[in-house]
């Protein structure tokens, strides 16, 4: 028995290395792809769609409005998805230095190590096995950007989702019939039906993402983590106990940790173009302790 489990394990092995090795190699592929879909929907937007839709000569302005409109969401979705590429995700320090008491017990109860790339794992970090490095809060390899999405690039990932919903849910709209029927030739009436059919299907995809992102953003998880929370749920409801997420701090406030905002504006700012790194190091998260420690303080009378 035990040799048919080796056997079994040392197959599985060479699947992950092979899947991995398989993502590492098409990475740049997926990319290409992408700015090819990308390009197609907005080649017809503004050379087909946009003509047919709100020409020029009977309607200026409100052809110049929704060209406009086209242009801020092209910007948005470019940015944050070549953001998001180039952007490294962040990888945890070779020693961990705590700044505070809680940091320090933080680390000692939730920091692992990595035997391969020989350094903590703290909070929230995982080992890529396609990049071949830890990664700061890190949520996921995305083949589509041909990178991890972490810590410092979580923010374009998830901008990248949002413009794009936003950009399916306009050409959607723009596509839909009726449309009027001046002459039009094959291609014209091919470019039309593909830029429905490929909009509205990336639509319905991102609708299902972006919830689930909003989801996690909101309890303070990442997908990886969100798993290895189930697990830690079912255990404690093994044995009659109650597990909590120590780093849930409000929806609000886990927003604002995540997107890096927190002026008066910060429920707009979030999904603004931004080349400045996140503040923090992603090795220490505020926990619910903290914010109780915080309110407690400010209660206290001067």
């Amino acid at each position: 028995m035990s040799l048919i489990r080796q056997r079994l394990l040392l197959c599985a092995l060479c699947v992950e290395r092979a899947v991995d090795l398989t993502l590492r190699v098409t990475g740049p592929c997926y990319v290409l792809l992408a700015n090819v879909l990308i390009s197609a929907v907005v080649y017809v937007f503004y050379t087909v769609l946009l003509p047919l839709r709100h020409p020029i000569t009977t309607s200026p302005l409100t052809g110049a409005l929704h060209a406009s409109v086209g242009v801020i969401l092209v910007i948005n979705i470019l940015f944050n998805y070549f953001s998001c590429i180039f952007t490294n995700p962040g990888e945890p320090p070779a020693v961990l230095h705590a700044e505070t008491a809680l940091d320090a017990e933080i680390a000692e109860k939730y920091a692992r190590w990595c035997k391969k790339c020989r350094k903590p794992k703290p909070v929230f970090a995982h080992h890529c096995h396609v990049c071949n490095r830890c990664v700061t809060r890190m949520d996921h390899h995305c083949p589509w950007m041909a990178n991890c999405v972490g810590h410092y690039n979580y923010r374009y990932f998830f901008n990248f989702l949002w413009w794009l919903w936003l950009g399916c849910l306009y050409a959607s709209f723009m596509a839909a019939p009726p449309i009027p029927q001046p002459t039009l030739t094959a291609s014209e009436r091919t470019g039309l039906l593909f830029t429905f059919i490929i909009s509205v299907a990336i639509f319905l995809a991102l609708s299902c993402l972006m919830g689930w992102h909003v989801y996690l953003v909101f309890t303070a998880q990442t997908t990886i983590e969100f798993y290895n929370n189930q697990r830690e749920r079912q255990v404690q409801r093994a044995k009659g106990g109650l597990w909590v997420n120590r780093f849930d701090r409000g929806a609000a406030q886990n927003w604002q940790e995540v997107f890096d905002e927190r002026g008066k504006y910060w429920w707009f700012m979030w999904m603004m173009p931004r080349t400045r790194r996140h503040s923090s190091s992603g090795v220490f998260w505020p926990t619910v302790r903290q914010k109780e420690s915080v309110g407690s303080v400010q209660q206290c009378p001067v």
